[in-house]
């Protein structure tokens, strides 16, 4: 009995893992579509006869997609079930990622991407709780870095391989294959993915909730403004390395990669600050980011500066870990949104950042120009930090306690009336 008793839990967990896996692979597909596009911009722009500037706004089509899609999807699709709703939201990213791949004018690819968008932050938010639910409780912290590693897996392999893709048979293909990929991942999770029903206990209202709270509304500004400056520079990195000539083809595939582990340590970093001091973490990473975009700026066309810079101006991304978590604890209860909305948060950065610094190069400023975006936009994000501050002394926030989890580089909140 025992036998059959161990091989049953043998198969569960190997079954866990095998979903886990493929949500991983869903998220890889949504973060290598948002990251990539960045670096596809030149070939874009070429292929299209059009300008970079022009074609930098297909990064705020997307970010835009996720802003209006995340929350809505968030609210209203707590209640359905779980499995039907992932499949959907990998649907339409494959629909998306093809439409963009066939899209014949710049107006037509920002429809694309602006649709590749929308299931974007319901789809990690969703899949993350679906890895949870279905783990044991001393595998959750690992259930949530599983589906999550999608991101930095993204950043550090996908980019590069699309990059090199997109320059040598065309950036078409590399939409292409990641229609595919997200479509292997989508008929993974049908032929895996347990059906589980909604959320009965919540309610649209309920979840709203957290959009009247003047704290969780600062937090999110404080966000998009901040991380603007990492968009900034990051969504023009390839146009100004080989618009400047800095070095070899190669080495920019290399920084793009050692980009993606400077965020990766960034990230673990930033837990054990944060675990020690929320807001003063946060504000860390904020003049990380000011400084290292100056560097970038000041090392324009210098391959050694420059990829110097995108290491630490990766690194600073561990910002992420503060501001998710100062987002968490504002939202009390209405933590389903919240969750949600730090990838609004997120977006609206990835919105505002490319669009600013796409202006600054239309008026004449060069490339270095995206680099004095990113410092502007990095002291904005500290000034409001320091507003948090201010705010947090005046009406204080509900205690809770932070706990961080190191091998995956995050924190839980632990709320003291559990």
């Amino acid at each position: 009995m025992s036998g059959k008793r161990l091989f049953t839990m043998e198969k569960s967990s190997s079954h866990v893992g095998l979903v886990t896996f493929w949500l991983a692979a869903g998220t890889f597909a949504f973060g290598a579509g948002e990251f990539a596009s960045m670096s596809l911009l030149p070939s874009i722009a070429s292929g299209l006869g059009v300008s970079e500037g022009q074609v930098g706004h297909i990064i705020t089509a997307y970010a835009v997609g996720v802003v209006l899609g995340a929350p809505v999807i968030a609210v209203f699709g707590a209640r359905w079930p779980r499995k039907p709703l992932l499949l959907a939201l990998l649907g339409v990213l494959v629909l998306g990622n093809i439409f963009a791949g066939l899209a014949p004018s710049v107006l037509l690819l920002n429809v694309a991407r602006f649709l590749s968008g929308i299931p974007h932050g319901a789809f990690i938010g969703l899949g993350t709780l679906v890895a949870v639910e279905m783990s044991l409780p001393s595998k959750k912290a690992r259930a949530v870095s599983s589906v999550g590693l999608g991101i930095p897996v993204a950043t550090i392999i996908g980019v590069p391989v699309f990059t090199i893709l997109g320059q040598l048979v065309g950036w078409r293909a590399s939409y292409l294959l990641m229609a595919v990929i997200a479509a292997v991942a989508l008929v993974a999770l049908w032929a895996t993915a347990p059906n589980t029903a909604g959320n009965r206990a919540t309610s649209p209202k309920l979840e709203m909730a957290a959009m009247t709270n003047p704290k969780v509304l600062l937090t999110l500004f404080t966000a998009a403004i901040g991380f603007g400056g990492i968009f900034a520079v990051y969504s023009f990195f390839t146009s100004a390395y080989e618009g400047t000539d800095a070095g070899p083809v190669w080495a920019m595939s290399l920084i793009l990669m050692l980009y993606g582990f400077g965020a990766t340590v960034g990230n673990w970093l930033a837990g054990f600050a944060t675990e020690r001091f929320l807001l003063g973490a946060a504000i860390i990473f904020q003049i990380l980011l000011g400084l290292s975009a100056a560097l970038y700026a000041v090392g324009m066309g210098n391959v050694w500066i420059m990829g110097l810079a995108m290491i630490l101006i990766g690194s600073s991304g561990g910002l992420v870990v503060p501001m998710q978590t100062r987002l968490m604890v504002a939202a009390g209860d209405a933590r389903t949104l919240a969750a949600a909305m730090n990838h609004v948060a997120f977006n609206l950065a990835n919105a505002i950042g490319p669009l600013v610094a796409g202006a600054a190069m239309t008026a004449g400023g060069g490339w270095a120009s995206t680099g004095w975006v990113g410092v502007a936009l990095a002291a904005g994000g500290l000034i409001l930090l320091l507003v948090n501050v201010l705010s947090d002394r005046r009406t204080p926030v509900t205690h809770h306690a932070i706990r961080f989890v190191p091998h995956t580089g995050t924190v839980q909140i632990v709320d003291p009336k559990q």
